[in-house]
């Protein structure tokens, strides 16, 4: 093949070389000194992220980035990184990229947060923020740079939250939601500038659950008189708020949120309420209606996870990607479009939210959202227009992680209560859009991946597979009194006087680079690299 080549300009090898499959034009690349100068083009590997990355919707390897920005050598990079995760997924191995140890007092490390793009990361020691870099690329110097740190209210313990929309934009507040003080900072992250303030305000209503575009949402539900869940416009920097109301002895407590299909979804123990997002006032507050309420079967408890496993609907696979890959090779994807609602109308994806049950610690419920269609809609496809808020609610099987077992289990006998084992709970769950993931089932920790399935009548869906087989990682166990609550949740193991805690602040996940970043018992934390 190189051969005939060679009679050709460079114009048009360059135009071959754009068609060409990564893994033909590696192969190419070894060939001669001209084919590795061709192949090391910006154009050539502008085009190949183009149809293997963006084209089919993969997770993007690395910070947010104009692609006009990107560098010949950044573009390989990423293409690279994505097919790697895409294709191996879920056959990867852990491997310790950077670890960071801590002595002393203020060692401990309360909360680790990636900042989108998985090359920096926020680590929170009681009231202090500190900014790190990783500096890390397969086959390059591996490390970490200390950006800088920053302590917005001396000798009040601190909680970051980070937009995931906009990245770089975090807000922090108090990490005891019963305190006295009620701050609220809204701040840009980078490396040039590690902390710029963009919104500062000295009393909020409430604890700061999270941050959304302009949107900065307040837990006001253990406040006296407090409601539910209330917005502010950070960037008009106003006092009036949104309310977005509960019913306490209906919804229970405040759990998590996110904005899908053009609403509010906020989760409280015993359901998910649907609000429309709002236009905040000026000043004084509005209260909005719901939309609709979802009722769970049984309630539920932190942590919580959302996942559209949207980075597996980018369309069927193409011939011209990686030869060596078999994703989905055999998949009907024109009768799964028949099956499929939302991928047949390229509508907004279903929407899984897993979490821990209350009931039952060592169970992880699921619940999926999916477009409401009715059946005479669905042969002419054609939305249903019977609903503002258009989908229904669809129970899961729960996820049951393996149980320790008696020893007079193991050998067969019936095993009495003095012999058997506390169970083990699902107490971390980082789920990405693409249905990647991470969870921790006592100390161990295992990935989670999007997979097919099943929903009544006759109906396929993409939604998360927890994976059964051996531990990727163990995290440490973090010890805490019984009163002492984490996150305003208490994770119970049983037995004893300590409760044995793993809390969702205590690891973090990003699903582009396929990464995480988990805080050690004794101080520091570790980057984690998947391989």
């Amino acid at each position: 093949m190189a051969n005939g080549l060679d009679t050709l300009v460079d114009d048009i090898l360059i135009q071959i070389l754009q068609a060409l499959s990564v893994h033909a034009v590696l192969s190419l690349r070894k060939t001669s000194r001209r084919y590795y100068l061709l192949t090391k083009l910006r154009c050539v590997w502008h085009a190949r992220f183009c149809a293997d990355v963006l084209a089919r919707n993969l997770p993007l390897p690395g910070p947010a980035c104009p692609l006009s920005l990107l560098s010949a050598t950044e573009l390989e990079r990423r293409t690279l990184r994505a097919l790697h995760l895409h294709h191996a997924w879920p056959r990867l191995s852990a491997n310790v990229l950077v670890s960071k140890h801590h002595h002393g007092a203020g060692a401990r490390v309360d909360q680790v947060v990636f900042i989108p793009g998985g090359t920096e990361l926020l680590t929170v020691q009681g009231d202090k923020v500190v900014h790190w870099l990783i500096v890390s690329w397969p086959g390059f110097a591996q490390g970490l740079k200390h950006v800088g740190e920053w302590t917005p209210f001396e000798g009040v313990p601190c909680r970051v939250v980070k937009d995931g929309n906009v990245p770089g934009v975090i807000a922090i507040g108090p990490r005891d939601s019963l305190g006295s003080h009620r701050f609220a900072k809204v701040l840009s992250t980078s490396l040039k500038a590690p902390f710029v303030m963009l919104c500062d305000y000295a009393r909020v209503p409430g604890v700061v659950a999270g941050i959304w575009r302009h949107l900065l949402l307040l837990d006001t539900t253990r406040e006296l008189g407090g409601g539910g869940l209330e917005l502010l416009d950070w960037r008009a920097q106003t006092t009036g708020t949104a309310l977005l109301p509960r019913l306490p002895d209906l919804f229970g407590s405040f759990l998590d949120f996110v904005v899908f299909a053009g609403h509010i979804l906020v989760v409280w123990e015993q359901c998910v309420s649907v609000f429309p997002i709002p236009r905040v006032p000026a000043d004084g507050q509005v209260v909005l209606e719901h939309k609709r309420v979802f009722v769970f079967q049984e309630a539920i408890s932190r942590p919580v996870g959302f996942t559209t496993c949207v980075a597996r609907r980018g369309g069927a696979p193409n011939a011209d990607l990686d030869q060596d890959t078999d994703w989905d090779a055999d998949w009907d994807w024109d009768e799964q479009r028949k099956r499929s609602p939302s991928l047949a109308l390229g509508m907004s994806p279903t929407l899984t939210i897993a979490a821990r049950s209350r009931g039952r610690a060592e169970s992880v419920s699921m619940v999926m959202l999916v477009p409401l269609m009715d059946e005479e809609d669905r042969k002419a496809g054609v939305l249903s227009d019977t609903s503002t808020f258009p989908y229904r609610l669809t129970y899961l099987p729960p996820h049951v992680p393996l149980t320790w077992r008696s020893k007079d289990q193991d050998q067969g006998g019936e095993g009495g209560v003095g012999d058997s084992v506390p169970r083990r709970a699902c107490t971390t769950l980082c789920l990405g859009s693409s249905g990647r993931g991470v969870f921790v089932v006592g100390r161990e920790l295992r990935l989670v991946s999007p997979g097919l399935l099943m929903l009544p009548p006759c109906e396929m869906e993409f939604g998360p597979v927890f994976e059964m087989g051996e531990a990727l990682y163990l995290v440490d166990r973090h010890r805490t009194n019984l009163d002492e609550e984490t996150d305003g949740h208490r994770h119970v193991w049983g037995g004893g006087g300590e409760e044995e805690n793993v809390s969702v602040d205590k690891v973090d996940f990003d699903e582009g680079m396929g990464r995480f970043v988990v805080a050690k018992e004794r101080g520091g934390f570790e980057v984690v690299q998947l391989d």
